[in-house]
């Protein structure tokens, strides 16, 4: 197993390369069996698909680095238990095509190999904010949720 300092030290070293838009670092730290995974539902069509292998990590990070501008995201916290590191990463995206900014959160899990490849990457994202942001939802859908006022009784317990 890789020691802790060595695993942050990857995953500074790996979101670096992320924010500089430098796929071929980024590769070179996935072991060639690596899977990849944004959490979200299958409505939201090939974003949140389950990628394996190099050759489908290079084509789906590359969309994800042509498309989305991370340049400053920042790293919030991290976490790492065993051979699993946890990101907590916050700032403004780019989304290229359009130029729209957001403001949002990440968290990723990534887990590792014992030679410190990673050999599964899970990012968590607002994953309705990305869709209305990539044209992905429907004028309905992208709708902003307007909550029900709740009254003092609802309130009360």
């Amino acid at each position: 197993m890789v020691d802790r300092s060595e695993l942050e030290s990857t995953v500074r070293t790996f979101y670096s390369a992320r924010n500089r838009n430098d796929l071929d670092a980024m590769i070179a730290m996935l072991d060639p069996d690596c899977s990849f995974r944004i959490a979200g539902s299958n409505q939201l069509g090939p974003i949140t698909q389950l990628v394996r292998g190099e050759e489908s990590l290079r084509a789906a990070m590359g969309a994800l680095v042509d498309d989305w501008d991370l340049s400053e995201l920042h790293i919030i916290s991290l976490h790492v238990d065993g051979n699993t590191a946890f990101v907590h990463r916050a700032g403004k995206v780019c989304f290229v095509p359009s130029g729209a900014v957001i403001e949002t959160e990440l968290l990723d899990r990534l887990t590792f190999s014992d030679s410190g490849l990673i050999t599964d990457y899970l990012e968590f994202i607002d994953t309705h904010l990305v869709a209305d942001t990539a044209g992905l939802l429907s004028p309905q859908e992208a709708i902003p949720f307007a909550p029900e006022p709740v009254s003092e009784s609802r309130l009360q317990l």
